[in-house]
């Protein structure tokens, strides 16, 4: 894990940790089955080991990759390529005039490609408050707080669905959210059964599809 000055730690028991000997601070993001994923203050690097970092090609300025509000997620597409997806925010102070979020991706053995906020995408990925990103299935899974629509002031948690990789994000009524309390920090996660876990401040909720239940 990383800590907020950007230190790395290792730990093989998560009880007992100690501090990685690497020159490179770092912000971790991802890990695919290969490889860890993290920022520092010149983009976006990689390791096998957690030691050695690497500089990671983007095909489009610094200045579009998100500084707060992170999630991204390792998955296969297809069953085939390894891809991960990562979005986030940037400063509200800096860039009033984000109304989306910051989306990534890197294909394969590919540079990150940034998705380009097109006034022809009428469902680019809409700006949450601590996001949480699942891959279940063959779809994307985005979970986070958005303003209301009727009170700006009262945050409510939202999910939408992505079926293209991360290009369009739409709310879908086949995932719908339980009645969570919209003021209690969201986590979630995906098991090796298919099972969908939800935990809200105290609350722990889980859901599948029914068509994952079968063998």
């Amino acid at each position: 894990m990383s800590d907020t000055s950007g230190h790395l730690l290792v730990s093989d028991d998560a009880l007992n940790w100690s501090v990685v000997d690497t020159e490179q601070k770092v912000k971790l993001f991802a890990a695919d089955q290969t490889t860890i994923y993290a920022f520092s203050e010149q983009g976006v690097c990689a390791s096998v080991d957690g030691k050695e970092w690497m500089f990671e090609g983007l095909d489009s300025d610094v200045k579009y990759l998100p500084t707060q509000d992170i999630t991204a997620v390792a998955y296969k597409q297809d069953k085939r390529v390894n891809r991960v997806l990562m979005l986030g925010n940037r400063d509200e102070s800096e860039y009033p005039e984000d109304k989306n979020a910051m989306v990534w991706s890197r294909s394969g053995v590919s540079s990150w490609t940034y998705f380009n906020i097109s006034s022809e995408n009428h469902y680019a990925c809409p700006r949450m408050e601590s996001p949480v990103l699942l891959h279940y299935g063959d779809v994307l899974l985005l979970l986070g707080r958005e303003n209301s629509e009727a009170d700006a002031s009262a945050p409510e948690y939202k999910i939408y669905v992505s079926k293209d990789n991360g290009i369009s994000w739409r709310n879908d009524e086949v995932y719908m959210l339980p009645n969570i309390i919209n003021d209690s920090q969201l986590t979630a996660t995906v098991d090796k059964d298919d099972y969908i876990w939800l935990i809200v401040g105290a609350e722990v909720w889980k859901a599948r599809l029914n068509k994952y239940g079968f063998e």
